[in-house]
């Protein structure tokens, strides 16, 4: 018997090794995400057995304790393409309890804020705040500057879906001031990014565009292609507000490309929803419904809600 748990721990440990090198290529970009995700989708249903493995006998020792807390961060970027919220809450949940035994404040506050994102994903915007005020809570005791950005903007980020704007900005504001002090430029891009869409909520159009695009040049260069096709999706659906069909169409082109190379699916039906309401308003009828119906199917497995009643809308 002790054989065969030991055999198993070797399984969850290996497979988690498998995923922490899908996530690492992943980061590189380029053709190493097409790789990584390659790897991931051969052994999804082994990851996924470890972690399971992991998660009903994460009491037994030290060692799979560690596991536990480690095997949602070891994949951030895969299972934010590959899992749906609810799943990722799963894994995260099963963290944050590893971590908590563990008595490691940096990995419990790293679970807190990525609980947060895949609420408010799940439009549970309830728990999302209290999730990123406990990791923000921590992040500030231990003086981490980096996780008090990021969770700032967070936290800007649910009160923007809340069309809460005076809040969300003050949010953004003490986010912005951090990004500068740390010299952090992607999330200095994903901050004036958010601005922009709390201009574009709003109405304030132009203002969005001016800092979208602040925020595209800034992103372009740190090379993170994510972040660039968000912001050019955005760009899309604000000059569809004004009327300037042509550019919303070829931004939100744009984006769909790169969440395509990137295989990001979720973000792939949002584009696609975007793009086919573009068509529609000038005139395309037919190339917008083309857009709409696969979106719809991806909305139905991955998206909440309301993004599903906006694509059958």
């Amino acid at each position: 018997m002790r054989r065969l748990y030991k055999a198993q721990f070797r399984h969850a440990q290996y497979y988690e090794s498998i995923l922490r090198q899908a996530n690492l290529q992943y980061a590189k970009g380029g053709d190493a995400i097409s790789r990584a995700l390659g790897v991931f989708d051969i052994e999804e249903e082994n990851i996924r057995q470890a972690q399971v493995w992991a998660a009903s006998h994460w009491q037994a020792d030290k060692a799979i304790v560690q596991l536990c807390s480690d095997f949602p961060d070891f994949g951030t970027y895969v299972i934010d393409l590959r899992f749906s919220p609810g799943e990722r809450i799963a894994w995260r949940e099963t963290g944050l309890a590893a971590a908590r035994k563990l008595n490691k404040k940096a990995a419990i506050a790293a679970h807190l804020g990525n609980l947060g994102l895949a609420y408010n994903d799940a439009g549970d915007t309830e728990k999302a705040l209290a999730f990123h005020n406990q990791a923000l809570t921590i992040f500030r005791e231990i003086e981490d500057q980096y996780g008090e950005s990021q969770t700032l903007n967070n936290l800007g980020l649910v009160y923007l879906h809340l069309a809460e704007y005076q809040k969300a900005t003050e949010y953004f504001d003490q986010a912005l001031i951090l990004t500068e002090i740390l010299q952090d430029k992607e999330q200095q891009a994903s901050v004036l990014s958010n601005y922009g869409n709390a201009n574009k909520n709003q109405g304030n159009f132009r203002n969005a565009i001016r800092q979208l695009e602040m925020a595209l040049e800034i992103i372009a260069t740190a090379g993170d292609r994510r972040g660039q096709a968000n912001i050019l999706g955005e760009l899309g659906l604000c000059y569809a507000e004004i009327g300037e069909l042509d550019k919303a169409i070829e931004y939100h082109k744009q984006a769909l490309a790169l969440f395509r190379e990137l295989r990001d699916v979720r973000s792939e039906g949002k584009t696609l929803g975007n793009l086919g309401a573009a068509l529609r308003a000038s005139g395309e009828v037919e190339q917008a419904i083309e857009c709409y119906k696969p979106a719809l199917e991806i909305l139905r497995l991955f998206g909440n809600q309301r993004e599903q009643a906006a694509a059958l809308g």
